[in-house]
């Protein structure tokens, strides 16, 4: 947890949840793949929303999470 963000369970069998406590800038999820090609970018628009990981394929992803202007969040983020 920093910036108010959190992103659980990781590692995750396919359903992970994002929390963001400071939700009043537009946010945004972005998920890239071992080699850098993004497979997920998502507005968000609520503190606690649900992000649906099934389709992807088990192994390791790397996210950042922005404010619009700039990085508030990045990390690692694996699927099992």
């Amino acid at each position: 947890n920093s910036n108010g963000i959190n992103i659980y369970p990781n590692p995750s069998s396919g359903l992970v949840t994002l929390v963001v406590s400071d939700i009043t800038k537009e946010v945004e999820l972005k998920i890239f793949d071992a080699v850098g090609k993004m497979v997920l970018n998502r507005k968000i628009t609520s503190v606690e929303t649900s992000i649906n990981l099934s389709e992807l394929a088990n192994g390791m992803y790397m996210y950042q999470i922005s404010n619009g202007a700039s990085w508030i969040k990045q990390g690692k983020l694996v699927k099992e």
